[in-house]
């Protein structure tokens, strides 16, 4: 179905449930500008042009760990203390 900018914005919740099943074309000035797929057809088309691509690992690391790989390791971050005078107590 398609669905002009205006319209799309006041039925989204519409557009949204229509695309569970079918691709919504989002058109202005009618002209196509958008498509909205569900995340099942979204995945699929994904798959489809990309099949032996798995998603990265990622890798577990401790704070500590993740700044000393860092390449800015060298930069000092020890924050500068205010000295405040010392006031009396009453």
């Amino acid at each position: 179905m398609r669905w002009s900018l205006p319209h799309a914005q006041r039925k989204l919740r519409a557009l949204v449930r229509q695309a569970q099943t079918t691709p919504q074309t989002i058109t202005e000035k009618g002209e196509a500008k958008a498509v909205l797929l569900s995340v099942e057809q979204y995945q699929a088309l994904i798959k489809q042009n990309h099949p032996n691509e798995q998603k990265p690992k990622v890798q577990q690391q401790s704070l500590v760990e993740m700044l000393r790989a860092s390449p800015h390791r060298e930069i000092d971050l020890t924050p500068e203390r205010l000295r405040d005078v010392e006031r009396d107590v009453m």
